[in-house]
């Protein structure tokens, strides 16, 4: 289990935890689609956990479709909000163990999670660990390596990296980049490790 006594990793959960102390609404635009499109990922009458679930915006949606829904969250606020939704959520850190039994879940979700985690490889081990055998995970993440960004690397603005977790203004406290290659290559790289 990963100590969680250090400056560093304190400092961010409690960025996280401050950061998502007040309700997103269910119909902000972007995350809404992104939430119907996760959502028709997942599917219908599963076993589901979500990782970062915020305010249940994504639960709620897999709740109408029929699958159980658990939630985990740094915020005690947004996993009192997604209870209120019917999200069998709890406070959490996902720099530590994930309190379920092995392979409890036919899928697991990760919507713009790993980009905030420290310890990735912990994460995943865990996720392997409760995600059933034949079980699916869904990771979604910022590339960095999308149009938008690549024209403002062009043009030397920042493409949204943080310095800090104030700086720029709107710091969302990512401490992990990906493109698309490296975050399918990572996965491949854990995927081989687990094979015995």
């Amino acid at each position: 289990m990963l100590k969680t006594n250090n400056t560093h990793f304190n400092k961010h959960s409690n960025f996280q935890a401050k950061r998502f102390s007040s309700k997103f609404e269910d119909n902000d635009s972007k995350c809404y689609i992104n939430y119907r499109i996760v959502a028709e990922m997942v599917g219908e009458n599963h076993k589901v956990l979500d990782l970062g679930c915020n305010f249940g915006q994504l639960g709620k949606l897999l709740i109408e479709k029929g699958n159980e829904v658990h939630g985990i969250d740094i915020s005690p606020k947004a996993v009192e909000c997604s209870k209120s939704l019917g999200i069998m959520a709890k406070v959490g850190n996902l720099e530590e163990t994930i309190d379920f039994e092995n392979q409890s879940f036919h899928v697991i979700v990760a919507m713009e999670v790993i980009e905030h985690i420290l310890d990735t490889d912990l994460l995943l081990d865990e996720i392997y660990r409760v995600l059933k055998t034949d079980g699916r995970l869904i990771i979604t993440t910022p590339n960095m390596a999308s149009l938008g960004k690549r024209i403002l690397l062009s043009l030397g603005r920042n493409p949204y990296m943080e310095s800090s977790y104030t700086y720029p203004k709107g710091a969302v406290g990512h401490i992990r980049f990906f493109t698309k290659d490296s975050l399918f290559s990572f996965l491949k790289y854990k995927i081989q490790s687990y094979k015995i």
